[in-house]
């Protein structure tokens, strides 16, 4: 079960568009639009406190520039209030690569490129499933 964060509307419509149809295992179980909505919906707070409708999800797929909480804020709440099962992967436009290793030694699993064509944008839905998943090496960027 997949949660995504991005203020986009657009890239979460192509990035929900990329699991469904290249990563059969993974489910989007919702989205939200910033860090602290992530934290809201993780904690079953407010709009996110019925469980059957808002299940835990296994990966968080989260924006690194987000409002409110950015990426690296989200990180460091992670990291504070441990989820033992979920797995958090983090797409950064081009400005946003240089957090990469930040983001990977504060416990991001996997590290995308914003900036990919549809064939990047289904390779990236595969290792989601992959390699995410499973707690692998993070992909290239």
């Amino acid at each position: 079960m997949v949660l995504i964060a991005d203020d986009s509307t657009e890239d979460v419509f192509f990035l929900t568009r990329a699991i469904e149809s290249a990563a059969p295992r993974l489910s989007v179980v919702g989205t939200v639009r910033d860090g602290q909505e992530i934290i809201e919906y993780l904690n079953g707070e407010g709009a996110f406190s019925d469980r059957n409708k808002h299940p835990l999800p296994d990966l968080l797929v989260m924006d690194w520039r987000m409002p409110r909480r950015d990426g690296f804020e989200t990180l460091e709440w992670l990291q504070q209030h441990p989820f033992p099962q979920l797995k958090v992967a983090v797409l950064a436009d081009s400005s946003g690569t240089t957090h990469r290793q930040e983001a990977l030694a504060m416990g991001a699993h996997c590290f995308f490129s914003k900036a990919m064509d549809p064939g990047a944008l289904i390779h990236a839905a595969k290792c989601l499933q992959t390699e995410c998943l499973k707690g692998e090496a993070s992909p290239p960027v």
